[in-house]
This record gives structure tokens, sequence and C-alpha cells, in this order.
């Protein structure tokens, strides 16, 4: 029976379905660690990182089950994304050691991303140095330390030091270059990257379409929309939302109004990350009419009255204008 509870409770998590989820799991009488790896991991994917951390600290409290890898993994994903996370992390970390849990290299990076993400730095070069076995990962969180800690040369020598660079690989270091104002060098190496061959994921056609926009390379913007279609990601509401706002930031309304009215067409599916695409699909918009002319604060008044109205709202850090 505890198999069959387990694969209905995927199944809700799968489906975003949070609230049948918790019901179902309270009512499971025998949990083993798959049933909280499953709740804590799939809480951790929608982003209530909280939640998953107090199911974890449950688990932990209720002593039955003791976590594996896996849980542990989403733990310190978690861990890096809510305020106290830090200490929780390190507490984490602690008893791992103390009781001799195998490390396979995801849960190393979950713990090395971890520390990256919070500053951490001296405990990222140690862990980094420490770890026998090395995935595109492990490079990866080591360039975006660098990044965070200002070092654009050494950054650059990690990823010039990769046997073969991942999608992610080069996603970090164009996304680096651009952070630091070295938007023409980015530029340089995205060109590279599609001589090279590895194919674009929506990381790297949303970077890349943030670079048309702060280049005000109408072109290039055009040559990224023309690679999004051939590769069908026409319909992938973050690549989307970048490409609206890359047609703003080049003054074509038109046609940024036109992919805008399409995308509502098309509609909003799934949680979280949806739902504020959506609204940042509407708030890109807007501030768009706002900075392309004066003559376009009516249809900016509009579109926001017609956004309240069909009450799609406003998360933190996402303005208006």
């Amino acid at each position: 029976m505890l198999h069959v509870n387990n694969y209905l409770l995927s199944l809700y998590l799968k489906d975003c379905d949070l609230k049948d989820a918790r019901k179902l799991f309270d009512e499971i009488p025998d949990r083993d660690v798959r049933t909280w790896t499953i709740l804590i991991s799939g809480f951790a994917r929608y982003g209530h990182h909280g939640i998953a951390l107090d199911y974890f600290t449950e688990m932990r409290n209720e002593g039955i089950v003791a976590p594996n890898a896996f849980t542990l993994s989403s733990v310190f994903k978690c861990c890096a994304c809510v305020n106290n996370g830090l200490q929780m992390g390190k507490t984490t970390h602690g008893w791992i050691m103390i009781n001799g849990i195998d490390m396979d290299v995801a849960l190393q990076n979950s713990i090395l991303d971890l520390y990256a993400k919070r500053g951490v730095f001296d405990y990222v070069n140690r862990l980094f140095k420490l770890m026998d076995d090395k995935d595109s990962t492990s490079w990866n969180i080591m360039m975006a330390a660098k990044l965070s800690e200002g070092e654009m040369g050494k950054c650059l020598e990690f990823f010039n030091s990769l046997p073969i660079k991942s999608v992610s690989s080069w996603n970090t270091i164009i996304d680096g270059l651009m952070q630091h104002g070295l938007e023409r060098n980015a530029l340089e190496l995205l060109y590279e990257m599609v001589k090279l061959g590895p194919a674009f994921d929506k990381v790297t056609f949303s970077i890349s379409l943030v670079l048309a926009s702060v280049l005000k390379s109408l072109e290039l913007g055009r040559q990224i929309h023309g690679r999004l279609l051939r590769v069908g990601m026409n319909e992938d509401s973050f690549a989307i939302t970048s490409l609206i706002d890359m047609y703003c930031k080049c003054w074509k309304m038109d046609k940024a109004s036109t992919i805008f009215q399409e995308f509502r067409r098309i509609g909003y599916k799934g949680c979280h990350g949806d739902l504020m695409a959506q609204t940042v699909s509407w708030s890109t918009m807007i501030a768009g009419y706002v900075q392309n002319a004066i003559d376009n604060w009516a249809e900016a008044a509009q579109l926001r009255r017609l956004m309240q109205e069909r009450k799609v709202k406003k998360f933190p850090g996402q303005s208006w204008i």
C-alpha cells in the first residue's frame, strides 16, 4: 500500500496539487524515506522552500526515518533560498559528516552551491578542492562563486580549463560577462557558442535576448527569435517574456504587442513559475509603452487597467511602473 501512496503523492505534486498532496501525506501512517523525499523535493520544486524545510525538520524530529542523499540535496537547495538557510545548512552538513553519510556528486554540489550563494567562499574553495569527483555542475558553481567574488579572470580560467563545456557553462560565463559590463565580450562568446554547436536551452535564450536588449541590437534579437522558433520554444513563458522585453527595448512596440497578444491567446499553464512569468510579461509591456514614447502613456494605462481587471497579481520585486 505504501508504494501506491508514494505514487499518488508524486502525481499530486507533479500536477501542482499541493493541498491534496499535504492531505494525503498526513494520512500515510508508515512513511518511508521515499515518502518524505517526494514531499520535500516537490515543495522545493515549486519554490515553497520554507515549507519543504519545515517538513525536513519534522522528519528529523520524528527520528523514525533517516534522510538519504536525494532528500538532503533538496534540503540544501532550499537552504540556499531562505533567510536563515545558511545556519540550517551548516548544521545539516555537520550532521552528515558526523554520521558518515555517503555523499554523491549531486549532494556535494548542493552543499557547494549553498555556500557559494551565501558568500562563504572559504568553505567553497575548501570543499571544491576536497571533491574527488567533479562534474560540469561543480565547475559552474565555482565559476558563479568567482563571479560573486568579483574575480572575472579566475572565472574565465575555470571556463577555459573545462574539457567539455556544457550549455550551463556557456550560460554562466556569458551572463557573468554581462553582469560585469563586458557586453561585447559576452557577444563574442555567444557567437563562439553558436559556432561550436551546443544547443540553446531556455536560459541561453533568455540571456541572449537580454544581451540584445542591452546592446539595443535588433539584428541580434531577430536572429535569436528565429532560432527560438526553429527549436520550438515559442511557447516557453520565460523565453517569450525576454523576447517581448527585447522588442520593447529595441523600440519595436508593434512587434512586442503582437507577441504579447499571442502569448495571452496560448494561455498560461503550471504553477508559481508561469504565474510569475504572466505577471512579468504584462509588466514588461507596460514598461515598454512608458519607456518608448510619451504617446504610449494611454496604452500603458489601458494595459494596466486590463491587468487589474483580469486579476493578474503583482509579484514582489516586479514594478508596474
